[in-house]
């Protein structure tokens, strides 16, 4: 199976997107280490813990050239911070105890860094 190699020039590119975004979002209470390494069928992943606040962001090494698409480092970038921007939501949903009021705060406080960031 041929394959294509993600470049250093388009992980470069990745990673500043991302960045942009978490500087654009406000993300800044977030720890964000990035990794050029193999994923697991994914061409970018974002692995996260709330807790901590603490994120791995990766994009791979290979992509199948048979792939849907080429690895395109913007796309990429903007979907794994949205796993981001989404991560303590998503946490959030799967926490057994919480109250209906902590889901509440979480949407509005997404809901406000995305009208400052886009709407001009």
């Amino acid at each position: 199976m041929k394959q294509h190699r993600v470049t250093k020039a388009e992980y470069r590119v990745f990673c500043d997107e991302v960045r942009r975004l978490i500087d654009l979002f406000g993300l800044m209470d977030w720890s964000v280490r990035f990794e050029h390494c193999q994923t697991d069928n994914a061409e970018a992943q974002c692995d996260f813990c709330v807790e901590n606040n603490a994120a791995v962001i990766s994009a791979t090494v290979f992509v199948d050239e048979n792939a849907d698409q080429n690895f395109d480092p913007i796309c990429h970038a903007r979907h794994e911070f949205c796993h981001l921007w989404l991560a303590r939501l998503e946490w959030l949903a799967t926490c057994r105890y919480l109250s209906g009021e902590e889901i509440t705060e979480c949407v509005e406080r997404m809901c406000t860094q995305f009208e400052k960031r886009t709407i001009a």
